[in-house]
Protein backbone atom coordinates (compact mmCIF):
# COMPACT_ATOMS: atom_id res chain seq x y z
CA UNK A 1 0.00 0.00 0.00
CA UNK A 2 2.68 2.59 -1.10
CA UNK A 3 2.43 5.64 -2.99
CA UNK A 4 4.65 8.33 -4.61
CA UNK A 5 4.15 11.56 -3.04
CA UNK A 6 6.40 14.30 -3.12
CA UNK A 7 9.42 12.11 -5.58
CA UNK A 8 9.33 9.64 -2.78
CA UNK A 9 7.29 6.43 -1.60
CA UNK A 10 5.25 6.65 1.46
CA UNK A 11 3.65 3.69 3.08
CA UNK A 12 0.02 4.74 2.98
CA UNK A 13 -0.76 2.53 6.23
CA UNK A 14 1.86 4.02 8.63
CA UNK A 15 0.10 7.49 7.58
CA UNK A 16 -2.99 5.99 8.37
CA UNK A 17 -1.88 4.80 11.84
CA UNK A 18 0.28 8.10 12.78
CA UNK A 19 -3.43 9.58 11.88
CA UNK A 20 -5.36 7.56 14.29
CA UNK A 21 -3.16 7.89 17.05
CA UNK A 22 -3.14 11.35 16.98
CA UNK A 23 -6.55 11.58 16.76
CA UNK A 24 -6.63 9.06 19.91
CA UNK A 25 -3.63 11.56 21.92
CA UNK A 26 -6.28 14.57 21.57
CA UNK A 27 -9.31 12.45 22.60
CA UNK A 28 -7.05 11.47 25.91
CA UNK A 29 -5.86 14.94 26.47
CA UNK A 30 -9.81 16.60 26.05
CA UNK A 31 -10.85 13.97 28.75
CA UNK A 32 -8.02 14.74 31.34
CA UNK A 33 -10.82 17.33 32.02
CA UNK A 34 -12.88 13.76 33.96
CA UNK A 35 -11.05 11.88 35.92
CA UNK A 36 -12.90 8.87 35.36
CA UNK A 37 -12.51 8.86 31.64
CA UNK A 38 -9.18 9.73 31.05
CA UNK A 39 -8.18 6.75 33.74
CA UNK A 40 -10.17 4.62 31.77
CA UNK A 41 -8.52 5.58 28.38
CA UNK A 42 -4.87 5.48 29.92
CA UNK A 43 -5.43 2.24 30.95
CA UNK A 44 -6.65 1.43 27.07
CA UNK A 45 -4.57 3.03 25.19
CA UNK A 46 -1.64 4.32 27.61
CA UNK A 47 0.94 1.98 26.48
CA UNK A 48 0.68 2.00 22.92
CA UNK A 49 0.42 5.33 21.45
CA UNK A 50 3.35 6.97 22.56
CA UNK A 51 5.38 4.16 22.39
CA UNK A 52 3.97 3.86 18.54
CA UNK A 53 4.75 7.27 17.63
CA UNK A 54 8.70 6.53 18.68
CA UNK A 55 8.45 2.95 16.41
CA UNK A 56 6.95 4.39 13.46
CA UNK A 57 9.29 7.12 13.63
CA UNK A 58 11.80 4.99 13.49
CA UNK A 59 10.09 2.89 10.51
CA UNK A 60 11.31 5.50 7.74
CA UNK A 61 15.04 5.31 8.97
CA UNK A 62 17.34 4.54 6.14
CA UNK A 63 21.10 3.40 6.90
CA UNK A 64 24.01 4.86 4.91
CA UNK A 65 23.24 9.00 5.54
CA UNK A 66 25.53 9.06 8.66
CA UNK A 67 25.12 10.62 12.12
CA UNK A 68 26.60 14.02 11.51
CA UNK A 69 23.73 14.13 8.05
CA UNK A 70 21.20 12.39 10.07
CA UNK A 71 21.08 15.33 12.95
CA UNK A 72 21.92 18.14 10.56
CA UNK A 73 18.87 17.05 8.73
CA UNK A 74 16.39 16.41 12.12
CA UNK A 75 17.62 18.22 14.70
CA UNK A 76 17.13 21.53 13.95
CA UNK A 77 13.56 21.71 13.13
CA UNK A 78 12.28 19.41 16.11
CA UNK A 79 14.77 21.93 18.27
CA UNK A 80 12.95 24.83 16.51
CA UNK A 81 9.29 23.76 16.66
CA UNK A 82 10.25 23.23 20.57
CA UNK A 83 11.54 26.72 21.31
CA UNK A 84 8.63 28.21 19.07
CA UNK A 85 5.86 25.84 20.91
CA UNK A 86 7.76 27.05 24.60
CA UNK A 87 7.84 30.23 23.73
CA UNK A 88 4.04 30.43 22.21
CA UNK A 89 2.34 27.82 24.31
CA UNK A 90 3.75 29.12 27.92
CA UNK A 91 2.99 33.09 27.03
CA UNK A 92 -0.82 31.61 26.20
CA UNK A 93 -1.16 29.36 28.88
CA UNK A 94 -0.22 31.71 31.31
CA UNK A 95 -2.17 33.78 30.49
CA UNK A 96 -5.15 31.56 30.54
CA UNK A 97 -4.29 30.43 34.23
CA UNK A 98 -4.13 33.55 34.99
CA UNK A 99 -7.38 34.39 34.40
CA UNK A 100 -8.16 31.06 36.03
CA UNK A 101 -6.80 32.19 39.87
CA UNK A 102 -3.68 30.65 39.40
CA UNK A 103 -0.64 32.57 40.17
CA UNK A 104 2.70 33.14 38.33
CA UNK A 105 4.38 30.90 41.45
CA UNK A 106 2.01 28.23 39.87
CA UNK A 107 3.27 28.53 36.52
CA UNK A 108 6.94 29.31 37.14
CA UNK A 109 6.82 26.27 39.30
CA UNK A 110 4.62 24.22 36.63
CA UNK A 111 7.42 24.98 33.94
CA UNK A 112 10.32 23.96 36.26
CA UNK A 113 8.95 20.71 37.12
CA UNK A 114 8.99 20.47 32.89
CA UNK A 115 12.22 21.32 32.42
CA UNK A 116 14.22 20.04 35.69
CA UNK A 117 11.52 16.99 36.04
CA UNK A 118 9.39 16.01 38.79
CA UNK A 119 11.90 13.63 40.71
CA UNK A 120 14.88 16.27 40.48
CA UNK A 121 12.62 19.25 41.38
CA UNK A 122 11.40 17.26 44.86
CA UNK A 123 14.65 16.55 45.29
CA UNK A 124 16.40 20.08 44.95
CA UNK A 125 12.46 22.02 46.21
CA UNK A 126 10.05 19.68 47.51
CA UNK A 127 7.28 22.45 47.99
CA UNK A 128 7.73 23.88 44.18
CA UNK A 129 6.02 20.52 42.89
CA UNK A 130 2.36 21.62 41.52
CA UNK A 131 0.70 18.56 40.56
CA UNK A 132 -2.94 18.27 38.46
CA UNK A 133 -3.94 19.41 35.25
CA UNK A 134 -1.65 22.88 34.93
CA UNK A 135 0.84 19.99 33.74
CA UNK A 136 -1.46 19.89 30.40
CA UNK A 137 0.26 23.71 29.50
CA UNK A 138 3.58 22.22 29.13
CA UNK A 139 3.50 18.51 28.89
CA UNK A 140 3.53 18.20 24.96
CA UNK A 141 7.27 19.49 25.22
CA UNK A 142 7.69 16.35 26.68
CA UNK A 143 7.39 14.26 23.64
CA UNK A 144 9.48 16.71 21.28
CA UNK A 145 12.17 16.70 23.81
CA UNK A 146 12.19 12.75 24.14
CA UNK A 147 12.26 12.65 20.06
CA UNK A 148 15.15 14.91 20.07
CA UNK A 149 16.99 13.05 22.34
CA UNK A 150 15.84 9.79 21.34
CA UNK A 151 16.90 10.54 17.58
CA UNK A 152 20.17 11.27 18.61
CA UNK A 153 20.55 7.52 20.25
CA UNK A 154 19.02 6.25 16.57
CA UNK A 155 20.92 7.91 14.53
CA UNK A 156 24.12 7.01 16.55
CA UNK A 157 23.57 3.00 16.77
CA UNK A 158 21.39 2.20 14.29
CA UNK A 159 23.24 2.10 10.89
CA UNK A 160 25.70 -0.72 13.19
CA UNK A 161 22.80 -2.34 14.92
CA UNK A 162 20.94 -2.70 11.28
CA UNK A 163 24.31 -4.33 9.79
CA UNK A 164 22.93 -8.40 11.04
CA UNK A 165 20.67 -9.68 13.62
CA UNK A 166 22.80 -10.33 16.12
CA UNK A 167 23.98 -6.93 16.36
CA UNK A 168 20.24 -5.35 16.46
CA UNK A 169 19.45 -8.06 19.45
CA UNK A 170 22.82 -6.77 21.33
CA UNK A 171 22.35 -3.25 20.98
CA UNK A 172 18.59 -3.66 21.92
CA UNK A 173 19.36 -5.44 25.11
CA UNK A 174 21.89 -2.85 26.04
CA UNK A 175 19.27 -0.29 25.87
CA UNK A 176 16.75 -2.19 27.55
CA UNK A 177 19.35 -3.12 30.12
CA UNK A 178 20.22 0.60 30.45
CA UNK A 179 16.28 1.78 30.61
CA UNK A 180 16.32 -1.27 33.68
CA UNK A 181 19.22 0.30 35.27
CA UNK A 182 17.32 3.47 35.04
CA UNK A 183 13.91 2.13 36.48
CA UNK A 184 15.63 0.76 39.29
CA UNK A 185 17.66 3.16 40.49
CA UNK A 186 15.13 6.00 39.93
CA UNK A 187 18.23 8.58 39.27
CA UNK A 188 16.89 12.40 39.48
CA UNK A 189 17.38 13.39 35.53
CA UNK A 190 16.13 16.45 34.15
CA UNK A 191 13.43 15.78 31.22
CA UNK A 192 12.61 12.42 32.27
CA UNK A 193 15.56 11.67 30.21
CA UNK A 194 15.71 8.26 31.74
CA UNK A 195 12.80 7.28 29.68
CA UNK A 196 15.30 8.00 26.85
CA UNK A 197 16.90 4.94 26.31
CA UNK A 198 13.48 2.76 26.44
CA UNK A 199 12.90 5.38 23.38
CA UNK A 200 15.56 4.87 21.65
CA UNK A 201 14.78 1.07 21.74
CA UNK A 202 11.30 1.79 19.87
CA UNK A 203 12.50 3.63 17.40
CA UNK A 204 15.45 1.28 16.50
CA UNK A 205 12.65 -1.16 16.43
CA UNK A 206 10.82 0.43 14.14
CA UNK A 207 14.11 0.98 11.88
CA UNK A 208 14.61 -2.62 12.08
CA UNK A 209 11.23 -3.46 11.34
CA UNK A 210 11.16 -1.35 8.37
CA UNK A 211 14.52 -2.19 6.91
CA UNK A 212 13.13 -5.66 6.85
CA UNK A 213 9.18 -4.30 5.48
CA UNK A 214 7.24 -5.80 8.39
CA UNK A 215 4.20 -3.58 7.58
CA UNK A 216 3.77 -4.53 4.05
CA UNK A 217 4.22 -7.69 4.79
CA UNK A 218 1.35 -7.36 7.47
CA UNK A 219 -0.70 -5.64 4.70
CA UNK A 220 -0.47 -8.86 2.31
CA UNK A 221 -2.42 -10.75 4.68
CA UNK A 222 -6.00 -11.24 4.30
CA UNK A 223 -9.10 -9.52 5.75
CA UNK A 224 -9.70 -12.33 7.92
CA UNK A 225 -6.86 -12.74 9.05
CA UNK A 226 -6.08 -9.22 9.72
CA UNK A 227 -9.31 -9.29 11.83
CA UNK A 228 -8.59 -12.14 13.87
CA UNK A 229 -5.39 -10.61 14.88
CA UNK A 230 -6.85 -7.38 15.72
CA UNK A 231 -8.96 -9.17 18.33
CA UNK A 232 -6.39 -11.53 19.82
CA UNK A 233 -4.18 -8.94 20.23
CA UNK A 234 -6.42 -6.47 21.48
CA UNK A 235 -7.30 -8.94 23.93
CA UNK A 236 -3.90 -9.43 25.01
CA UNK A 237 -3.16 -6.17 25.39
CA UNK A 238 -5.93 -5.39 27.55
CA UNK A 239 -5.31 -8.29 30.01
CA UNK A 240 -1.37 -6.65 30.19
CA UNK A 241 -2.75 -3.33 31.04
CA UNK A 242 -5.39 -4.40 33.52
CA UNK A 243 -2.52 -6.52 35.40
CA UNK A 244 -0.23 -2.68 35.54
CA UNK A 245 -3.25 -0.98 35.78
CA UNK A 246 -2.42 0.69 32.89
CA UNK A 247 0.56 2.34 34.13
CA UNK A 248 3.12 4.67 31.99
CA UNK A 249 6.41 3.79 32.43
CA UNK A 250 8.13 6.25 29.72
CA UNK A 251 6.82 9.09 31.50
CA UNK A 252 6.79 8.43 35.12
CA UNK A 253 9.80 5.52 34.73
CA UNK A 254 7.60 2.95 36.29
CA UNK A 255 4.76 0.86 35.69
CA UNK A 256 3.14 -0.11 38.68
CA UNK A 257 2.93 2.04 41.91
CA UNK A 258 3.77 -0.89 44.16
CA UNK A 259 7.91 -0.75 44.82
CA UNK A 260 8.25 -4.39 43.81
CA UNK A 261 6.85 -4.60 40.52
CA UNK A 262 8.75 -1.54 39.42
CA UNK A 263 11.94 -3.36 37.90
CA UNK A 264 10.07 -5.98 35.95
CA UNK A 265 8.17 -2.51 34.81
CA UNK A 266 9.65 -1.87 31.60
CA UNK A 267 9.09 -5.75 30.27
CA UNK A 268 4.77 -5.53 30.98
CA UNK A 269 5.79 -2.52 29.19
CA UNK A 270 7.48 -3.56 26.12
CA UNK A 271 5.19 -6.64 26.55
CA UNK A 272 2.13 -4.73 26.76
CA UNK A 273 3.35 -2.39 23.74
CA UNK A 274 3.70 -5.33 20.94
CA UNK A 275 0.63 -6.65 21.67
CA UNK A 276 -0.97 -3.23 21.34
CA UNK A 277 1.30 -2.34 18.06
CA UNK A 278 -0.04 -5.50 16.31
CA UNK A 279 -3.59 -4.78 17.09
CA UNK A 280 -3.27 -0.63 16.55
CA UNK A 281 -1.40 -1.67 13.04
CA UNK A 282 -3.67 -4.41 11.91
CA UNK A 283 -6.53 -1.96 12.64
CA UNK A 284 -5.32 0.71 10.67
CA UNK A 285 -4.07 -1.54 7.32
CA UNK A 286 -7.99 -2.59 7.94
CA UNK A 287 -8.95 0.73 7.79
CA UNK A 288 -6.93 1.43 4.50
CA UNK A 289 -9.14 -0.95 2.84
CA UNK A 290 -11.99 1.73 3.46
CA UNK A 291 -11.31 4.30 0.17
CA UNK A 292 -12.72 7.53 1.41
CA UNK A 293 -11.87 7.03 5.25
CA UNK A 294 -7.99 5.84 4.10
CA UNK A 295 -7.94 9.06 2.57
CA UNK A 296 -8.74 11.42 5.95
CA UNK A 297 -6.54 9.24 8.24
CA UNK A 298 -3.47 9.20 5.79
CA UNK A 299 -3.55 13.27 5.53
CA UNK A 300 -3.81 13.61 9.43
CA UNK A 301 -1.02 10.79 9.49
CA UNK A 302 0.94 13.33 7.21
CA UNK A 303 0.24 16.03 9.27
CA UNK A 304 0.57 14.58 13.23
CA UNK A 305 3.25 17.42 14.24
CA UNK A 306 0.74 20.51 13.61
CA UNK A 307 -1.96 18.65 15.17
CA UNK A 308 0.12 17.49 18.28
CA UNK A 309 1.39 21.14 18.65
CA UNK A 310 -1.73 23.22 19.13
CA UNK A 311 -4.44 20.66 20.10
CA UNK A 312 -3.72 21.63 23.91
CA UNK A 313 -4.02 24.59 23.80
CA UNK A 314 -6.80 24.71 21.49
CA UNK A 315 -8.32 22.35 24.15
CA UNK A 316 -7.83 24.31 26.91
CA UNK A 317 -9.33 27.63 25.30
CA UNK A 318 -12.22 25.49 24.46
CA UNK A 319 -13.02 24.43 27.64
CA UNK A 320 -11.87 27.85 29.49
CA UNK A 321 -14.78 29.57 27.22
CA UNK A 322 -16.96 26.84 27.64
CA UNK A 323 -16.82 26.79 31.71
CA UNK A 324 -15.89 23.34 31.58
CA UNK A 325 -13.03 23.18 33.66
CA UNK A 326 -12.73 21.10 36.46
CA UNK A 327 -14.83 22.22 38.94
CA UNK A 328 -17.23 24.74 36.78
CA UNK A 329 -19.38 21.69 35.64
CA UNK A 330 -20.23 18.33 37.04
CA UNK A 331 -18.97 15.54 35.31
CA UNK A 332 -22.35 14.05 34.23
CA UNK A 333 -23.32 17.40 31.69
CA UNK A 334 -20.03 17.62 30.71
CA UNK A 335 -20.07 14.41 28.60
CA UNK A 336 -21.49 16.27 25.54
CA UNK A 337 -19.06 19.33 25.90
CA UNK A 338 -16.39 16.91 26.12
CA UNK A 339 -18.14 15.09 22.46
CA UNK A 340 -17.93 18.94 21.05
CA UNK A 341 -14.52 20.03 22.28
CA UNK A 342 -12.71 16.97 20.91
CA UNK A 343 -14.40 17.59 16.98
CA UNK A 344 -13.86 21.44 17.31
CA UNK A 345 -10.31 20.55 18.26
CA UNK A 346 -9.65 18.39 15.57
CA UNK A 347 -10.92 20.71 13.04
CA UNK A 348 -9.03 23.57 14.19
CA UNK A 349 -6.16 21.26 13.99
CA UNK A 350 -6.76 20.37 10.78
CA UNK A 351 -7.25 23.66 9.58
CA UNK A 352 -4.05 24.68 10.78
CA UNK A 353 -2.55 21.59 9.16
CA UNK A 354 -4.26 22.85 5.87
CA UNK A 355 -2.73 26.65 5.95
CA UNK A 356 0.58 25.14 7.22
CA UNK A 357 0.78 23.13 4.39
CA UNK A 358 -0.33 25.66 1.93
CA UNK A 359 2.00 28.13 2.99
CA UNK A 360 5.06 25.48 3.14
CA UNK A 361 4.07 24.99 -0.77
CA UNK A 362 4.05 28.28 -1.67
CA UNK A 363 7.74 29.45 0.14
CA UNK A 364 8.99 26.32 -1.59
CA UNK A 365 7.59 27.62 -4.90
CA UNK A 366 9.41 31.25 -4.27
CA UNK A 367 12.37 29.35 -3.88
CA UNK A 368 12.84 27.57 -6.96
CA UNK A 369 14.14 29.21 -9.85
Amino acid sequence: MSTGESGSKRLVSLDIAKGIMILMVILIHVLLFNEKLIEAMSIILGNILMPLFFWASGYTYRPGRGFRANVRKRIPHLLKVYFIYSFGILLLGSALFLALGFSFMDIRNQILTHFLGEPLLNLIAPDLINTGWLWSMVAPLWFLVQMMFGSIILYAIADKALENNSNFILISAFLIAVGTCLTAFAPQLPFNLQSTPVIAFFMLSGAFSGQHKWLQKYEEWSIGRLAASVVLFSVLQLAVAYVYHGGDALSKGYFATDEATRVISIYATLLSFVFGMMAFLGFSILVGKIKGVSAVFSWIGRNTLPFYIIHMPVALLLAFFTASMPGQRSSDELLIIYIGLYFITVLICALWGAVENKIRVMLAEKKRP
